[in-house]
């Protein structure tokens, strides 16, 4: 069964990176993501599960790195990064006392 284009996250990806202010020495990064965009869409039926384990969590983290979250960005912006206040533990974490 072949996917729904609209579900690929390539063009996502090439977006994403594309609305970011990186600098050369970012390429490699740049690389790691499509690459593993790539090899997430190309995923077959039998490997959607995997890569939804594995592969999304890792290219999430290489977008954050390269400040495409809003957490990464409010770093780099030299604020806090915010607060998931729907969780409970975090909710707790967050408490002054």
């Amino acid at each position: 069964m072949q996917r729904d284009p609209s579900e690929f996250l390539l063009p996502a990806v090439v977006e994403t990176i594309s609305a970011l202010d990186l600098e050369p020495e970012d390429a490699g990064m740049v690389k790691v993501a499509k690459h593993l965009a790539i090899v997430i869409d190309q995923a077959s039926a039998a490997k959607v599960a995997y890569s939804a384990r594995w592969l999304v969590p890792e290219l999430v983290k290489v977008l954050a790195e390269l400040g495409a979250s809003p957490a990464a960005r409010s770093r780099i912006k030299g604020g806090k990064p915010p607060v998931e206040l729907d969780n409970p533990v975090r909710r707790l974490r967050t408490v002054d006392l």
